[in-house]
């Protein structure tokens, strides 16, 4: 067994996509090539720090949290995801025009048991429980060969310990260079999420994989991600600049924040953004939901070219996922900011 403990899982990133390469077992499944390490057990014990931002990489950073959008708002329909990762749609059913794997009809199915309120009153009224649990994978529904959209996530399982709320993933597959920089921010958000509903700390994080893997065609992308984190002379972690912003509410203000987090991403979505960003900036009482409301409203109006408007709104962004979009979008370094400058690091008793 790979077993990895960390403070936050990007910083150990680098390693593990080493180790895949160096120890993993060539298999494969379908036809395509990859190295797998098997079963993969990584521990974070600071889940708020879980954005990437790796050297090389080049992810999208507000994706994990459009998709964990989508999924609260239990859509299975694929507008939303593929605007944000155009290649979602290569895993669209034809026939119906939507995802046969999506989660948010698994977790939040409208007229049936929503298992986020599930797991959040089996807590409420019994805090050790061992029942709160999230199940995404369908035997009714998963074992169709012929389907592109199999749920690669198997479970959630979450523990208030101490005060403490802990969350254990289990997935039958995940692609390290892909999908899991994507899904594990995705996860832990979902952690926090519950963790405000429930009044109580933000606990460790676990995600334990029964095929992690990397494949062959991206070798040479992970090569290089690996190589510079060998040459550099310090590791890279957004998180030497930052402290993670709490992102924990009661669950009557999160929904609150929620829907206007849905408003907001639409109206951008389809160049329809009628609220001025003083209006963005007050319409939420947290800030981490004003600082990803403006980073999804930036991340739309660059795409539509409204270049100036973007530039505005994310200089607006005072926490780590500003830093991320300003690089990615206008090759723009905190340093190089005459506004917004990288917030002073504060003790923090999240660790």
């Amino acid at each position: 067994m790979f077993c990895f403990e960390c403070d936050h899982i990007p910083d150990k990133y680098p390693e593990i996509l080493r180790i895949a390469l160096e120890n993993g077992t060539l298999i494969e499944p379908r036809g395509s090539k990859c190295f797998e390490i098997s079963p993969m057990c990584i521990t974070a014990f600071s889940p708020r720090k879980r954005l990437f931002g790796t050297p090389g990489r080049n992810e999208n950073p507000i994706f994990p949290y459009v998709e964990g959008l989508w999924t609260l708002k239990g859509d299975d329909t694929p507008d939303m995801p593929s605007h944000y990762v155009r290649q979602t749609l290569c895993y669209v059913n034809q026939k119906t025009g939507r995802f046969d794997g999506a989660y948010g009809p698994r977790m939040r199915p409208v007229g049936r048991i929503d298992q986020f309120d599930a797991v959040y009153r089996r807590l409420l009224s019994d805090r050790e429980s061992r029942r709160a649990v999230m199940t995404i994978f369908d035997p009714r529904l998963d074992n169709n060969e012929n389907s592109l959209d199999i749920p690669c996530t198997i479970s959630m399982q979450f523990l208030i310990r101490n005060d403490f709320l802990n969350m254990i993933t289990y997935m039958r597959s995940n692609d390290l260079f892909r999908g899991f920089i994507y899904d594990t921010v995705e996860f832990q958000w979902f952690q926090e999420i519950l963790a405000g509903w429930l009044g109580v700390e933000v606990g460790k994080y676990t995600h334990l994989v029964g095929s992690a893997h990397v494949y062959l065609n991206d070798k040479a992308r992970i090569e290089d991600v690996v190589s510079r984190a060998r040459s550099s002379t310090d590791s890279f972690s957004l998180y030497k600049a930052y402290e993670p912003q709490d992102a924990r509410l009661p669950k009557t203000d999160f929904d609150r924040e929620l829907q206007q987090l849905f408003a907001i991403e639409e109206s951008s979505r389809y160049d329809m953004l009628c609220k001025e960003k003083e209006e963005i900036e007050g319409s939420f009482q947290s800030r981490f939901y004003r600082n990803l409301a403006l980073a999804i409203a930036g991340y739309n109006a660059h795409n539509l070219g409204h270049g100036e408007l973007s530039a505005e709104l994310f200089s607006l962004i005072d926490n780590e996922l500003g830093s991320l979009m300003r690089q990615k979008y206008q090759n723009l370094a905190d340093a190089d900011l005459p506004i917004a400058p990288v917030p002073r690091r504060v003790p923090t008793r999240w660790h």
